[in-house]
């Protein structure tokens, strides 16, 4: 099962790479725990197209999604950005409690490699889970910051923010759409924003957590119930540059903030 994974995911990456441009796939590219899954299946309902998720790509138009941080040969790329403090609390989340979408083997070395006494502990584990995906990272084999680096000012690529897209879903997937030069009109937006939102795929409201769903919270902004002052330095420390690059804060005053 986990070679056939691997090959599954080494023939995605060929095929993506090779084809993005020539098919088209339309590439829906972010750091884990950003919003993919969510920007996929609106965008494959706004465009009409499947979204073959986890599975070998289909040799036809397609949205596929991923995390990529080489960008040799992709094209028609939508990158979208998260808050890294929602993302780290979130990746957390997925890397020791699992879900319906993630490996058994996968939670396991997580919690094998960190040793946490209190998985549950978010707060008092959050600066050494931060620390562990900067120098010791498993999946993805790059950084949230390298991510960054590559990818925020390149031409060519659509732009898009998990807080954007909870904000205003429809007006941002007309605009997404129409900056791959394709249309789609307020109505269809406002169904698809409908259909895919977070109470009727959860069924149950937002910011309603179950830890163990692939589908936790929906919220933005829920790093402040988990991150404490030591979490925060430690992620400034990493990421600093990069959160200024993308306005997430304009200087370092949010970390003093946040009480000792």
């Amino acid at each position: 099962m986990i070679i056939r994974k691997r090959l599954e995911g080494v023939s995605r990456q060929v095929l993506v790479r090779g084809l993005s441009g020539f098919l088209p796939y339309f590439v829906v590219n972010e750091f884990p725990k950003s919003g993919g899954t969510w920007l996929s299946q609106m965008l494959a309902t706004a465009l009409d197209l499947p979204y073959p998720r986890n599975r070998m790509p289909i040799l036809k138009p397609a949205i596929m999604q991923g995390h990529y941080c080489n960008p040799t040969g992709l094209k028609n790329v939508v990158v979208l950005w998260r808050d890294p403090r929602d993302v780290f609390v979130s990746w957390y989340h997925h890397c020791l409690y699992g879900n319906e979408f993630s490996a058994p083997a996968f939670k396991a070395r997580c919690r094998n490699e960190l040793q946490f006494e209190d998985v549950s502990d978010v707060r008092q584990n959050l600066p050494r889970f931060i620390e562990f995906c900067y120098e010791s990272p498993i999946s993805p084999r790059f950084t949230w910051s390298q991510f960054v680096d590559t990818w925020e000012s390149r031409p060519g690529v659509v732009q898009t923010r998990y807080e954007t897209l909870l904000k205003g879903t429809s007006d941002e997937l007309v605009r997404i759409c129409a900056a791959f030069n394709r249309e789609l009109s307020p109505e269809k937006a406002r169904r698809i924003e409908e259909e895919f939102s977070f109470a009727n795929q959860a069924k149950r409201t937002a910011g309603s957590e179950v830890k163990s769903s692939h589908l936790r919270k929906g919220i933005a902004g829920d790093w402040i119930n988990h991150f404490s002052r030591q979490a925060a330095t430690t992620l400034w420390k990493y990421a600093g540059p990069q959160m200024l690059a993308l306005g997430y804060e304009s200087n370092s005053g949010w970390v003093e903030a946040i009480p000792a």
